[in-house]
């Protein structure tokens, strides 16, 4: 008998195109950004360096902070919609920016949206999927990722083509046409971020704990010699990282460890 395919859920299917049209919205703005900043607003390569740098550091952090939160409270949605929420709004603005400090801001708030998001979305992804179709569901959602960071910059250059748009170049300022080109291809970012927001409250659910698909835990026979032989290393490293610390204790006490003493220090190894 052949195997049924296990099919992609309504949820994994919501996220891939909320994904796909908020890199559209996104990646209209990106790769025109250095040259606006630089062409128009006037700022060095080094303040458009250290925007994009705190910008990722900002989402970095709240990625941990987001999917520790929504491990607590057992709900991913609420996350998503907000990062989403705040991302898409923010956005667009950068098109009524008059200097770099205001780009600065709303990349750092476009990235507070990403960094509150990014776990909870990929914890969503996982929850909707079956074991056996987790693989396939990241790979759509990868996909159309991808897809959405592909057709982003394509739009824009369309755009700035209608607007008869040329040759663009980060070291000469941008004449007041071209500025007001790039201006608009910003505003036009909104609406693939409003497609996605529509899609992600009306498609996408939340997935309570009680009915997630379960996550198979991995077994190990650790009387096996092979089970044996891979916990040496881990575990003579924990005795080595704790020997130091207690050298002071081993000289002035000359009586024999009791041996349960030790099985903290083998229960951290084997975890």
């Amino acid at each position: 008998m052949e195997k049924k395919r296990s099919k992609l859920g309504r949820n994994v299917i919501g996220l891939g195109a909320v994904s796909l049209f908020t890199d559209v919205s996104t990646e209209m703005i990106y790769p025109l950004l250095p040259i606006f900043l630089a062409g128009a607003l006037g700022a060095n390569a080094s303040f458009i360096g250290a925007i994009e740098g705190a910008a990722e550091t900002t989402a970095s952090l709240l990625k941990l902070l987001s999917g520790w939160w929504s491990d607590r409270i057992k709900s991913r949605k609420p996350f998503v919609v907000i990062g989403y929420l705040i991302a898409s709004i923010a956005r667009p603005f950068t098109a009524m920016t008059r200097n770099a400090t205001q780009v600065l801001a709303i990349r750092l708030t476009d990235r507070v949206g990403k960094g509150l998001r990014t776990s909870p979305r990929d914890a969503l992804l996982a929850d909707s999927a079956p074991p056996e179709a987790r693989g396939l569901a990241y790979g759509f959602h990868a996909a159309a990722d991808n897809t959405g960071a592909v057709l982003g910059p394509l739009i824009a250059f369309l755009i700035l083509k209608m607007h008869g748009v040329g040759a663009l170049d980060s070291s000469r300022h941008l004449s007041l046409h071209d500025e007001n080109a790039i201006r608009n291809v910003f505003w036009l970012s909104a609406i693939p971020a409003a497609i996605a927001m529509v899609v992600l409250i009306l498609v996408v659910k939340d997935v309570p704990a009680s009915v997630c698909f379960p996550r198979p835990r991995a077994t190990r026979n650790w009387s096996s010699p092979v089970a044996s032989a891979s916990m040496m290393k881990p575990r003579s490293a924990v005795v080595a990282s704790t020997a130091e610390s207690s050298t002071s204790v081993s000289t002035s006490s000359r009586t024999r460890p009791d041996p349960r003493a030790r099985r903290p220090f083998r229960m951290a190894a084997i975890c």
